[in-house]
C-alpha cells in the first residue's frame, strides 16, 4: 500500500489545497451559528416521506459489519479491536440467590475505525481547535464525551432514500479514488 505522501504528490494535492477546501467547501454557518447536525439538515420530513414512498419490496440491506470475536479485523487494517466481557449469573449476582431464570450481561468495546460499524459525530475532527460550526474542541473530552456535537443531536435518525451501487473495478483510475457519475456510466 503506497504511503499518503506519495499518493497526494501523485494527484497534485497540497497542504495549501487542503486548507483551501476547509473554507471553500465548508458548511459552517449554512444552517445558523448554533447548528449541530450539519448536512443531516437536508433530511427533512418531506425527504423521509419521499424515501418511504419509494419502498417497493421491503427488502432490508444492512450496512453493518459483523463484530466477530474470532475475526475482529476482517479488513486487516491492523488497528481494529474488539473486546468482549460477559457477566454470568447476573440475576443471582444482583439479588443474592438463584431463581428459576437467569441472565447474562454482555459488554462489547470496539475501536471503531478500520473495520467495525460506527457513525462519527461532528466532533470527530477538528481544525485549529475548532469543531464543526466553530464549536470549541474543549466541548469534547474523554470524561463527558462530545457535549456540543454528539450523535444524540441526530435524534431523527438517518432515514432517507439510498443508492446501492456495486462498483466495478473500472471505476478506479490512476491517482484518484473518486467515483464520478461519468466514470460510473462509462464502465
Amino acid at each position: 500500500m503506497p504511503d499518503a505522501a506519495t499518493v497526494t504528490e501523485k494527484i497534485g494535492l497540497t497542504a495549501a489545497g487542503v486548507e483551501r477546501y476547509l473554507t471553500e467547501l465548508s458548511n459552517w454557518g449554512r444552517w445558523g451559528d448554533d447548528d449541530r447536525v450539519g448536512t443531516l439538515n437536508l433530511i427533512t420530513d418531506e425527504v423521509r416521506l419521499s424515501a418511504a414512498s419509494a419502498i417497493r419490496t421491503g427488502r432490508a440491506i444492512s450496512l453493518s459489519r459483523p463484530i466477530d470475536p474470532l475475526d475482529p479485523d476482517p479488513l486487516d487494517s491492523g488497528f481494529a479491536l474488539v473486546q468482549r466481557f460477559m457477566t454470568l449469573n447476573e440475576v443471582t449476582h444482583h439479588i443474592g440467590h438463584q431463581l428459576r431464570y437467569e441472565a447474562v450481561t454482555e459488554y462489547v468495546g470496539i475501536a471503531a475505525h478500520g473495520s467495525n460499524t460506527h457513525m462519527d459525530g461532528l466532533a470527530h475532527y477538528s481544525w485549529d481547535s475548532k469543531n464543526y460550526n466553530g464549536f470549541p474542541t474543549s466541548d469534547t473530552n474523554s470524561i463527558h464525551g462530545a457535549r456540543s456535537l454528539s450523535m444524540e443531536q441526530a435524534e431523527h435518525g438517518f432515514i432517507t432514500r439510498g443508492s446501492y451501487w456495486t462498483l466495478p473495478p473500472c471505476t478506479a483510475s490512476p491517482g484518484s479514488s473518486a467515483v464520478t457519475l461519468s466514470r460510473r456510466t462509462n464502465c
